[in-house]
C-alpha cells in the first residue's frame, strides 16, 4: 500500500511479470535481443519529400507500417539467433495489421500462436500497449494523478491474449476530457527510455535538439515566440559538454540561419 496525493492510501504499484518459469523463455530472451540489433538490419525503399517539418507527426501510419514490415522481414531472416537449435522451425513471424498486437510468432500449420510483439516507433519526435504497460497506466490514472473528476476506468470482460480485430478490447475512463488517458509518457514509465534516446544522434545532432527545434514551429507561434525559443535552444546547446565541438557548431550556425530567414530586413519583397 502507498499514500496517494491526496492523502489516502491507494494499492502498490504493478510490477512486470516474471518469465523465467515458462517454458519458453529462453525463445522471449533471444527475441529481445534479436530486436535491439533491428536498426542494424534495416532497409526501406520508403521515399517521401516535399514535406513541412512541422507536419512530420502526420507520417505517422506510413512510418509504422513500414516498421513492422521490417521487423517481420528481417526477424525471419535472422531466425538464427533467436532460434539457434532449430527448436522453433515450424513457427514463424507474421505481421497483423490494425490490430493487437502488431507481431505474431505463430506455427503455420495450426494457427498457435507463442508470444506477440507490439511496435512503438513514434515516441522519439513526437509532440496501445503491453500487459504491464496497460496495468501502470491504469493505476496512474486511479491513484497517482492529481484530479477531482472521476477516476474510474470500465475493462471488458473475456479478452484473451491475442484478440481478432473486431473485438473491444479498450479499457475507457468514465471521464477523460483531454484525451489523456492512453498516454503513458504522463506516467513517468517511459522516462529512462526516453532520456535515453534523447542522447541518439540524426545526422550528427542529438535527438533532444531535433525535438526541441520541431516544437519550436508549432502551429500559431508567432516569429517573437520563435526567436525566444531558438536563443533558448542556443542556450541548451552551449551547455552540452558531452557533444563534440564540431556537432555544436553545426547545430549553432544552423539556429543563427533560421534566425536570419525570420529577420523581416532579410525578406525578399
Amino acid at each position: 500500500m502507498v499514500n496517494a496525493p491526496d492523502g489516502s492510501v491507494s494499492p502498490a504499484a504493478p510490477t512486470r511479470e516474471a518469465l523465467d518459469v515458462w517454458e519458453h523463455s529462453r525463445l522471449y530472451r533471444d527475441v529481445r535481443d534479436a530486436i535491439a540489433c533491428l536498426p542494424v538490419y534495416f532497409r526501406t525503399e520508403t521515399h517521401i519529400s516535399g514535406i513541412m517539418a512541422t507536419d512530420l507527426h502526420t507520417l505517422n501510419t506510413v512510418l509504422g507500417a513500414t516498421i513492422e514490415e521490417q521487423v517481420v522481414r528481417t526477424l525471419n531472416l535472422i531466425r538464427n539467433t533467436w532460434d539457434p537449435d532449430e527448436k522453433y522451425s515450424l513457427y514463424h513471424f507474421v505481421r497483423q495489421a490494425q490490430t493487437f498486437p502488431d507481431v505474431l510468432l505463430r506455427r503455420v500449420s495450426t494457427g498457435e500462436v507463442l508470444l506477440g510483439i507490439e511496435l512503438k516507433g513514434w515516441y522519439l519526435l513526437a509532440v496501445e500497449s503491453a500487459r504491464y504497460a496497460a496495468a501502470y497506466r491504469n493505476y496512474h490514472w486511479r491513484h497517482v494523478r492529481r484530479t477531482k473528476q472521476p477516476a474510474g476506468i470500465e475493462a471488458p470482460r473475456g479478452i484473451t491474449p491475442y484478440p481478432d480485430k473486431s473485438d473491444q478490447i479498450l479499457d475507457k475512463p468514465l471521464v477523460d476530457g483531454g484525451g489523456n488517458f492512453g498516454r503513458l509518457a504522463r506516467t513517468g514509465m517511459m522516462d529512462t527510455y526516453m532520456k535515453k534516446l534523447d542522447d541518439l544522434q540524426l545526422c550528427g545532432i542529438n535527438t533532444v535538439y531535433w525535438r526541441e527545434f520541431l516544437k519550436i514551429f508549432q502551429e500559431g507561434a508567432t516569429d517573437a515566440q520563435a526567436r525566444t525559443a531558438l536563443e533558448r535552444l542556443r542556450r541548451q546547446v552551449r551547455k552540452a559538454g558531452h557533444v563534440p565541438s564540431a556537432r555544436v557548431h553545426s547545430t549553432l550556425a544552423i539556429i543563427a540561419e533560421i534566425e536570419r530567414l525570420l529577420d523581416p530586413a532579410d525578406a525578399v519583397e
